[in-house]
């Protein structure tokens, strides 16, 4: 399934490329349809000559839609006004920053003899193209990305709260609408011999049940596939709960991949390049925020409390201070009365998080990764949620995969259990992570900001 997913992320993707292509096919034909007409220039010359300059343009179109959600696989459109709207504000926001960078970069040297080309008429006639290009791929090739999914039967076995949630997923999401969850073997087995996917999803039995096993075994001949339900509710939804695991588990997929000696040094010299150059640029909003925090409350400007970081050690956190000073430590909740005016503005724009900027520098966090907690919560928390200290055994983040995913995305745990959500993704991260997943979270994390500055819907 997790194959499947993929799959139909790369259908998405190679269509709205093939959607961009053709939009700029068009307005290059619009712009210089005279000329062509009267056999003054051509068009396959003219279409190469603006090509390496878009390729730019295609590439700001591509991450824009990404972090706009549109290659996720929860993402379905049922009518097409709604995918109008919804294509709309990340179509502008792309627009901008692609005529933004033809006037900042004016002059491209393409194919047309030794020519410069300044394609700035061509970008306004591909703004317009790509719409409806992209638009019209939409709506029609959404059936493809559902077809890609097939039809089948899928029977489950496993811990109470998680087969609820698969089912529910096997229900609801448009994704898997081609499938049917049953409850009867005598089904699975006809419809393998009827051709259609037949998948059995169990924790594996073996060596505690050898009846069961034997049975499983059988069903293999009848062509019936069968897969580890761990692995496969790892693959629907990108997080490994700690029900499902155990230490041998951790020992197995853990403990193997806590040390990546290249990534580890590759993503160090990332951190430092990065927050080092929108460090500096960040300088230029300080003294804004400085005088909005003091004339707020009078308060200090920095809140400063102590984390606990990788292997546990224990460093002191750079923010804007956002709640009142007299605020004690508890659960956040929403409209929270310890939260200032200020601050609720610094947090809706993640401005108060610009401090941490230099805890990368430092090295204390990373970009990426399991968002440090507060000493006293980590005690607290030590005690009441099994492998809890996992998630310090790499370096915390500015950002994280939980922070992106949980439901609330971008708040912090709100209870115990949401706490416990938040680690399932971070044991997710552990065992999974890479540079491209740490690119995914880090344009996930741009969405998130922009979504509560109301830029995305």
């Amino acid at each position: 399934m997790g194959i499947k997913l993929k799959v139909v992320g790369v259908v998405l993707l190679i269509g709205d490329l093939s959607a961009l292509v053709i939009a700029l096919l068009g307005a290059v034909l619009l712009r210089y349809f005279g000329e062509i007409l009267k056999g003054g220039a051509d068009f396959q010359v003219l279409f190469l000559g603006h090509l390496p300059a878009f390729l730019w343009v295609f590439l700001i179109w591509i991450l824009v839609l990404y972090i706009a959600g549109f290659y996720s696989t929860s993402f379905a459109i049922g009518y097409r006004l709604t995918l109008a709207q919804r294509l709309l504000p990340p179509h502008v926001i792309a627009s901008l920053i692609a005529i933004s960078f033809f006037y900042l970069l004016p002059y491209f040297t393409g194919v047309i003899g030794v020519k410069p080309i300044t394609p700035r008429v061509t970008l306004f006639f591909y703004v317009f193209f790509a719409y409806f290009t992209i638009f019209g791929w939409r709506i029609f090739g959404l059936p493809l990305t559902k077809a890609a999914f097939g039809k089948g039967l899928i029977y489950f076995i496993g811990p109470a709260p998680e087969l609820k949630e698969l089912i529910h997923a096997f229900q609801y999401n448009i994704y898997y609408k081609g499938f049917r969850v049953t409850n009867n073997f005598d089904d699975l087995e006809l419809a393998a011999e009827r051709g259609l996917f037949t998948a059995l999803v169990a924790t594996n039995p073996y060596p505690h049940n050898e009846a069961l096993s034997k049975k499983f075994y059988e069903l293999i001949f009848k062509g019936i596939k069968f897969f580890d339900f761990q692995k496969f509710y790892e693959s629907v939804f990108h997080r490994i709960p700690v029900s499902l695991v155990n230490e041998g588990w951790f020992l197995d997929n853990i403990s193997a991949s806590a040390a990546r000696t290249w990534y580890d040094i590759l993503k160090r010299l990332l951190d430092i390049l990065i927050a080092f150059a929108f460090g500096v640029v960040s300088l230029a909003f300080y003294p804004f925020i400085v005088l909005a925090v003091k004339f707020g409350d009078g308060g200090p400007v920095f809140y400063v409390p102590k984390r606990v970081g990788r292997n546990g050690r224990v460093f002191n956190l750079i923010k804007f201070r956002t709640m009142r000073v007299d605020a004690e430590a508890k659960w956040p909740s929403k409209n929270d009365p310890r939260v200032t005016r200020v601050g609720k503005f610094l947090r809706k724009t993640s401005l108060d998080e610009l401090p941490q900027l230099w805890n990368v520098l430092k090295g204390d966090i990373s970009l990426v990764g399991p968002r440090p907690d507060l000493i006293d919560f980590a005690k607290i928390l030590r005690a009441k949620i099994p492998y809890y200290d996992v998630r310090t055994l790499i370096k915390p983040g500015l950002s994280g995969w939980a922070l992106v995913s949980q439901t609330v995305a971008g708040e912090n745990p709100s209870s115990l259990e949401e706490t416990e959500t938040r680690l399932s993704y971070d044991i997710y991260y552990i065992k999974n992570r890479s540079l491209v997943l740490d690119l995914a979270i880090i344009l996930k994390t741009i969405k998130l900001v922009l979504g509560r500055m109301g830029l995305l819907k």
